[in-house]
């Protein structure tokens, strides 16, 4: 069933007919959610109530099962006022990763000047999320283990994972993928500098891109030392940034006897000449 405007309005179910405030509300007094996400789907449950008996008789089942575990509950229920918002973090993890909003959106064309500050704040929230969803990880399994002499199936489906070889809990197994991203790399490292390094052989890609970068470090090294020892100077180095980078910085006694042909002068200061081979 599906409440309109006007009818919450004049049932008073999520404010007051008086000052518009949650105050006396139907809302109001049935809330005693632990978790901010938990107070929202309780707003949809309660704009959009159950009319099947059936469902009805589920669901009070599972409160009156929940309600014969009250030392499992009061531990579950410190666990989960200790969560973030993870249902909000999640959809903002989601919006970062949209393929939409990276070429079309013009959040994805915008140059943020505090651009460390902005990724060590995303990468906050990415670890707040995984931290909350180990914590809600453990209290459910918590509670699915007392569940054992549980007579609400819907209940059981809901906090388990696997309820018998015929059925599938409807809570995920977030344990294979929590365990992946807290050893993927190191947080701690992470929030220090404002970028994600995956560790070694748990991203093909990146491993090749190391590699390969590896490779031409070490060519581009092995070229210095062949003209350090071609000008017979071991003073020259590379010099540069962004698009000038590795311009050769040969000091003038080295190039006293003969400056090779293949030098193409880019830039200069006291004592040096900068080229480009």
């Amino acid at each position: 069933m599906v409440l309109d405007g006007v009818t919450l309005f004049n049932l008073e179910v999520l404010q007051n007919a008086t000052d518009g405030s949650v105050q006396g509300s139907l809302f109001q007094r049935l809330d005693h959610c632990a978790t901010p996400f938990g107070r929202r789907l309780l707003k949809q449950w309660l704009c959009s109530p159950l009319c099947h008996p059936d469902a009805i008789n589920a669901r009070l089942d599972a409160v009156e099962a929940l309600m014969d575990l009250p030392s499992a509950m009061a531990d579950a229920r410190d666990s989960f006022k200790q969560l973030p918002d993870l249902q909000r973090l999640l959809g903002k993890i989601h919006l970062l990763g949209s393929i939409h909003r990276s070429g079309d959106h013009p959040d994805g064309r915008a140059i943020f000047y505090e651009e460390t500050t902005y990724s060590k704040r995303k990468i906050q929230d990415f670890l707040t999320t995984l931290s909350g969803f180990v914590q809600a990880n453990q209290a459910v399994a918590s509670v699915a283990a007392q569940l054992d002499n549980c007579r609400s199936s819907l209940l059981i489906s809901t906090v388990c994972t696997d309820v018998n070889e015929q059925q599938s809990g409807k809570f995920p197994d977030l344990s294979e993928l929590i365990n992946f991203f807290q050893n993927a790399f190191d947080h701690e490292k992470a929030k220090r500098d404002g970028v994600i390094l995956p560790r070694p052989g748990v991203n093909k890609a990146y491993d090749c891109a190391l590699r390969e970068v590896k490779t031409i470090d070490d060519s581009l090294q092995s070229y210095l030392e062949q003209q350090r020892k071609r000008l017979g100077s071991r003073s020259i180095n590379y010099w540069g940034t962004g698009k000038n980078r590795y311009q050769l910085e040969v000091p003038d006694a080295a190039l006293s006897r003969y400056t090779p042909d293949d030098y193409n002068l880019a830039s200069q200061k006291k004592g040096f000449h900068r080229y480009r081979t």
